[in-house]
């Protein structure tokens, strides 16, 4: 059972990944523009200081009406900030939306009716199991 849901799922991530050009050798500042492309509005990532706040996860999409941000946690590894930039994709490619009352925990300085999406690279999401495989 676990295994053909497994299976399922990645069919469904490569489906969603096919709609985007993939460059070979990867580059992820090449990958990002063709997501970019595909979706029609720009994507920044954006440096997370997490010292500041303790509490937020080490990754953030936030969809806003035009442009796509993604905040990585400041001072991680070039390794590490490519899993969480890609993750973030993933959440984009997958459609992945926010709770209810994601905005105004993470972001209560924000209009609500400014950001669309919020999503967050936490463990006990089952989105981000999506997103994982995707990425």
């Amino acid at each position: 059972m676990w295994q053909s849901s497994a299976r399922r799922a990645r069919r469904r991530a490569a489906a969603r990944v096919a709609t985007v050009d993939v460059p070979e050798p990867f580059d992820l500042e090449a990958f990002l523009q063709s997501v970019a492309a595909e979706r029609g509005r720009t994507i920044q990532v954006l440096p997370l200081e997490s010292a500041q706040l303790p509490d937020l996860p080490c990754g953030l999409w936030i969809a806003g009406e035009f442009s796509d941000w993604i905040f990585v946690e400041e001072g991680t590894s070039p390794l590490h900030r490519e899993h969480i930039v890609l993750h973030e994709v993933a959440h984009m490619l997958c459609g992945h939306r926010l709770s209810r009352d994601t905005p105004s925990v993470l972001l209560p300085s924000l209009d609500p009716a400014v950001v669309r999406r919020v999503l967050g690279r936490v463990s006990r999401m089952s989105t981000g199991t999506a997103a994982t495989i995707v990425r």
